[in-house]
This record gives structure tokens, sequence and C-alpha cells, in this order.
């Protein structure tokens, strides 16, 4: 299972994002993916495990990996932009910094 060490920038509630950041280490959630052209590529259930001094940073590095086992490993590419979502409202945006084998 590929898992990919990602920057994640929570949105602020006054942009539409969340009150405030997950207060815990991990956090699952459902992450849009997007193509070079702009389009929308996929949605798929991620996990994001934090550093604990991290987890309640508006920007934060986290690991990323796909709560599926056999997720798309070709969507976890550095550079990939991805949107986190909690249902249709993005509450952060997100870049594949690179990848690590589990």
């Amino acid at each position: 299972m590929r898992q990919a060490r990602v920057r994640i920038l929570w949105l602020l509630h006054s942009q539409g994002g969340r009150i405030q950041p997950p207060s815990g280490p991990v956090y699952a959630g459902v992450a849009r993916f997007w193509q070079a052209t702009g389009e929308i590529q996929s949605l798929w259930s991620v996990v994001l495990e934090f550093e604990p001094s991290d987890a309640q940073d508006y920007e934060v590095v986290a690991y990323a990996r796909f709560l599926m086992p056999k997720g798309p490993e070709d969507l976890l590419v550095p550079n990939q932009l991805f949107e986190v979502l909690e249902g249709k409202r993005v509450v952060a945006k997100g870049v594949v910094l690179e990848i690590h084998a589990q």
C-alpha cells in the first residue's frame, strides 16, 4: 500500500472550511483529485495522519493513504493536487510532496 507525504491547508471557517482543523492525529474524509487540465479526475476516501503537535495547525504536513487498500496508487504522485471535502463543502486543499512505500 502506497502512502504519500502531503501538505494540507485547512480553509478558514470564513472561507467555507471547518470551524477549526481536526483535533486528532488521524482524519478520514473524501478527497477530490484533479487532472492537470483542471478537470476532476476522481473522488476517493483518504486517511490523513498528522504529527500530534501539528494536528490543530491550519497548514500541516501529513501522511495520506487511501482508505481502500487497493486504491489508485497512480493518484498519489508528486505535485498531484487534491481537495478534502465534507459533504459538498471543500474544507482543505492539498498537494502530494513525495511517495513512501508502506
